[in-house]
């Protein structure tokens, strides 16, 4: 009998121990999306900041995207980075309030700082400062406000200055 009450106690422990370590995880992953206002206060006031980040990138070509955990090629070496030049781009993230880093395709027709997350990746949101080498198509004057015909699929842009735009998505 004293061993079944051991067992289920330790079985109990266990799980509220999962619940726990579930919870943090999915809590974690949810950084409260930054109003365009703010966004765009914090772009203007460190965009030669912003500028010199795009230009490390550009200089990076095989880099395809760093996180504050990870980076794509998980390799770096492979592509000739130190981790003293990934510790630089997390370094001027912080700086930027881009804590999920950046993301870029392989013909630099954009580069996505990411800004704030919510949800899962194959279910949630972001909003993200982004660079576009040409203007998007569905440009519109306040994110924040915005009401899309779709509400759990959609992407949309708010022009900052030249090639800078913030950028939204849902799904």
């Amino acid at each position: 009998m004293r061993i079944i009450l051991i067992i289920s106690g330790f079985i109990s422990f266990l799980l509220i121990l999962f619940y726990f370590l579930i919870e943090y995880s999915f809590s974690s992953l949810n950084i409260p999306h930054k109003s365009d206002k703010e966004m765009i206060s914090n772009f203007l006031l460190h965009e030669k900041e912003f500028n010199k980040l795009l230009n490390m990138i550009k200089h990076d070509k095989g880099l395809f995207r760093v996180d504050d955990d990870w980076t794509d090629p998980k390799n770096l070496n492979s592509i000739g980075i130190t981790n003293t030049r990934i510790e630089e781009y997390r370094k001027i993230f912080n700086e930027l309030a881009i804590p999920r880093g950046f993301s870029r395709n392989i013909d630099f027709l954009f580069v996505e700082f990411i800004s704030t997350t919510q949800g899962l990746a194959v279910s949630g949101s972001s909003k993200s400062y982004i660079w576009l080498k040409d203007p998007p198509n569905k440009l519109v004057d306040n994110i924040d406000n915005y009401k899309p015909e779709n509400p759990d699929s959609y992407r949309v842009y708010r022009h900052i200055k030249e090639n800078w735009y913030l950028f939204y998505e849902a799904d």
